[in-house]
């Protein structure tokens, strides 16, 4: 689409409005001027008279046709402007689009070496060392390129963890998850276990039998009800989140086919991924990488907890 000329459309010179509102000033002042002549003159002769004010009534009929045409002048010159602001905003959409899309290339290098280290940690926790900290020693390896992977594909930093489900214990009973391992780049994970039923992401998946918790902004869903239960009162009043994003993913296998049409799936854990930045992930790609790289966690993990 051409673009409006900068001497016809930019607001700073608008040479056509400036010329419209010359003419219609002096087509304003002469009319009046004749008269205030004709007035002061010798008396007017009824032939002048209505001389006088057929020129006033066509003038101003001419400075209002005037009018509305400058109207439709600037009315039109800012459709032309918001149709090239659309059409640019447009084109800038799709090309972040494209540029986004060219980063899952690059990302399936440390995306691999993510899968090799979940087979390293799951060959020589069978016939190596079966400690658990070489386990979580080469499942944090595995970690730092899944989330090297999502840092390449996102453009920002981002994180990940593998949190495994206990059972119920205490008076209440609640399912409560622990952090096994986390990436280089996230503080070291706490022993203190979260329950459940007090963080929304890992209550849709239980207890909903969703495939994945997905937002991209969580600051915007506290007001929507979501729950997190390391941000107390204080955490949300001071804004002080240390992510903001996240896709959370269960790891288990399906089980029998129940009733309905989906299958039962027997967690076991949650890959997550999060970051500091919003409106970051995909729905698409991301959700069904992530959702991949749970699958091959489950072997891994199965076996880990078989030996506990």
């Amino acid at each position: 689409m051409n673009r409006v000329p900068n001497w016809l459309g930019n607001q700073e010179s608008r040479l056509w409005s400036t010329m419209a509102r010359l003419a219609a000033l002096t087509g304003l002042i002469f009319p009046i001027a004749s008269i205030i002549t004709f007035l002061n003159g010798a008396p007017l002769s009824t032939p002048a008279m209505i001389l006088s004010i057929y020129v006033c009534i066509l003038c101003t009929t001419l400075i209002i046709l005037m009018i509305r045409q400058e109207n439709r002048y600037v009315a039109q010159v800012k459709k032309y402007q918001d149709d090239y602001l659309d059409e640019a905003k447009k084109y800038q959409t799709q090309l972040e689009s494209a540029q986004r899309e060219m980063r899952y290339g690059p990302a399936m290098l440390p995306l691999r070496r993510a899968y090799a280290g979940v087979a390293e940690a799951s060959w020589n926790h069978l016939r190596g060392d079966t400690s658990p900290e070489a386990f979580r020693l080469h499942l944090q390896e595995s970690l730092r390129y899944f989330s090297e992977a999502f840092t390449l594909i996102t453009g920002v930093t981002c994180r990940s963890s593998i949190k495994l489900v206990a059972a119920p214990d205490g008076p209440t009973g609640d399912l409560t998850v622990s952090t096994l391992c986390r990436d280089h780049n996230s503080p070291e994970p706490t022993n203190r276990p979260d329950r459940i039923s007090d963080n929304t992401d890992f209550k849709h998946i239980f207890l909903h039998n969703e495939p994945k918790f997905f937002c991209n902004d969580l600051v915007a869903a506290i007001s929507k009800g979501y729950r997190n239960s390391h941000w107390d009162e204080k955490t949300i009043e001071a804004g002080d989140f240390d992510y903001r994003s996240t896709i959370v993913w269960p790891i288990g296998r399906a089980g029998d086919v129940s009733t309905g049409t989906k299958r039962d799936l027997e967690i076991i854990g949650f890959l997550c991924i999060d970051s500091f930045e919003t409106e970051i992930f995909h729905q698409t790609y991301d959700v069904a990488i992530g959702g991949a790289f749970a699958q091959a966690l489950q072997l891994a993990l199965t076996q880990f907890r078989t030996k506990q």
